[in-house]
């Protein structure tokens, strides 16, 4: 059986013992157990005490800045995807809208049945289309220079000692037509390279002299016959005997000569018959034995 305990006995005022703090004493033990870090414990608590949780503490004014600058910014990215969105939305309406929908699977079958040929007709100038079209834009890019060079390779030849004088004023000229959107052809280009040969020779090119006019040959000299001395002269024709001088009358062809021996007629009458009008005939004497 343990002793029994003994009540200690207070001290009577104004005896010896432990000595009772004042007020003040009292607030300054409390401010400095207040300023003091609470220390954890090191031994886990007991079994059914209650747990205080920590105050949170409050955010600083830097972090509060940066979190609502990171809402900000979260915000936009939102802003921006949903309006990429909404763009690519109305290009694929404008597309097609702008391009006309075609015959589905369905109808295309469906036509075939009713216009085999025409169908086919279709599809093969569709694929005819797709094959050939990049060689025609290739060659009608290079349409107008082609037709060009060709026809200044055939003016070349045709004015070959005053080329080097003309081209220049050729060229320009065509630089000129395809700025302006000219079609240039073979005939023009001829036209063109015809006014630069009369220009040059007229003295009008610039920066190009006038050619110097070719020096005239001498006439050469008429020959002069002279009578042998041995031999007469002849006489003078007796005036009002002179001959006319007869035309020339052209060879008659193998069946004009024919016709003429069946009609009794000369050359010359068978010529002569064969020119005169129509409405003459009736009453020519051409041919005609004379009474």
């Amino acid at each position: 059986m343990a002793a029994p305990v003994k009540p200690v006995p207070a001290s009577s005022p104004g005896a010896p013992g432990t000595p009772i703090p004042t007020a003040a004493e009292l607030e300054q033990q409390r401010i400095q157990q207040t300023n003091q870090p609470a220390v954890p414990p090191t031994e886990p608590p007991a079994a059914g005490a209650s747990v205080v949780p920590a105050a949170p503490t409050e955010p600083t004014a830097e972090q509060k800045l940066i979190a609502s600058q990171e809402a900000v910014l979260k915000e936009q990215q939102r802003n921006l995807a949903a309006m990429q969105q909404r763009l690519r939305g109305i290009e694929e309406r404008q597309t097609r809208a702008e391009t006309p929908a075609g015959p589905t699977l369905e109808e295309q079958n469906a036509d075939f049945w009713k216009n085999p040929v025409g169908v086919i007709d279709t599809l093969i100038q569709r694929e005819l289309k797709k094959t050939v079209e990049p060689i025609n834009q290739r060659l009608n890019a290079g349409a107008a220079v082609t037709e060009y060079d060709r026809a200044k390779a055939r003016l070349k030849v045709e004015y070959a000692d005053i080329w080097d004088k003309i081209e220049p004023s050729l060229d320009q000229w065509a630089a000129g037509a395809q700025q302006n959107g000219q079609a240039i052809n073979e005939e023009l280009i001829g036209l063109a390279a015809l006014t630069a040969s009369g220009a040059y020779y007229r003295g009008q090119l610039p920066n190009v002299p006038a050619p110097t006019a070719p020096a005239t040959p001498p006439s050469p000299p008429v020959p002069v016959v002279q009578t042998p001395p041995h031999l007469r002269p002849s006489a003078p024709v007796i005036p009002g005997h002179e001959q006319p001088n007869k035309p020339e009358v052209r060879a008659l062809t193998e069946n004009e000569a024919r016709l003429a021996r069946e009609r009794k007629m000369t050359p010359e009458q068978y010529l002569a018959w064969i020119d005169v009008p129509p409405e003459q005939v009736v009453h020519s004497n051409l041919g005609r034995p004379t009474k």
